[in-house]
């Protein structure tokens, strides 16, 4: 208790100071055990990388299950080894910084599921909901949690393209990100009478909707 509320000011980072009373109570004074855990919650860290960088590719067009699994694992390992992280994992102060990071990475897994759940026509909005309390412990970690709106705007920017609906059922193998694009390209094409890739029937380009 007293290591969480040792900061008398603001919200303070109450869960890494936890983890710090706690690496005393079974470590003492010896700094290995403190970096045994900062390199713990590192290890976890890129294994929530590995598993957003998987899902993230296998969103975009022509997925390949077993070359996005050996890219996001080639870049979650460059990750987890760059020379940058050496400071972040073995200074015992950062673990505020890395455990505000596992944090993030679980909001923005929950915050991907969702998304992708609302794009396919199911709810997603129990996923979505999962994500602020994910955030707020990442903000007792390290204020740095607050930059994950930013993130997750650069999700919808650049592969979720703010698609809440996608009307109808995919086909086999569609990603529900890209059908938004297929009906767009559908109806372009049927706005041009002369193109001989205008075969679609109203009933295939508009999709039914009840009370219509």
């Amino acid at each position: 208790m007293q290591a969480l509320t040792s900061f008398r000011h603001g919200i303070g980072r109450p869960l890494p100071m936890l983890s710090f009373a706690l690496d005393y109570a079974f470590w003492g004074g010896n700094p290995l055990g403190y970096k045994i855990s900062g390199l713990a919650v590192h290890l976890v860290n890129a294994l929530l990388v590995f598993v957003l960088l998987q899902r993230i590719l296998s969103l975009l067009p022509g997925a390949v299950v077993e070359r996005d699994r050996i890219m996001a694992g080639l870049i979650a390992a460059a990750w987890a080894t760059h020379p940058l992280q050496v400071s972040t994992v073995l200074y015992v102060v950062q673990r505020m910084e890395t455990l505000s990071l596992l944090f993030v990475l679980l909001a923005l897994l929950f915050y991907l599921a969702g998304r992708t759940r609302q794009a396919e026509g199911r709810r997603g909005w129990p996923l979505l909901a999962i994500c602020p309390p994910l955030v707020a412990l990442g903000l007792a970690c390290k204020e740095t949690a607050a930059l994950f709106p930013v993130y997750a705007l650069a999700l919808e920017l650049t592969i979720l393209r703010f698609r809440a609906h996608a009307p109808g059922r995919l086909a086999h193998g569609e990603s529900p990100l890209l059908r938004g694009s297929a009906w767009e390209s559908s109806l372009l094409r049927r706005s041009c009478p002369g193109s001989s890739t205008n075969r679609f029937t109203q009933s295939e380009v508009i999709p039914r909707s009840n009370g219509y």
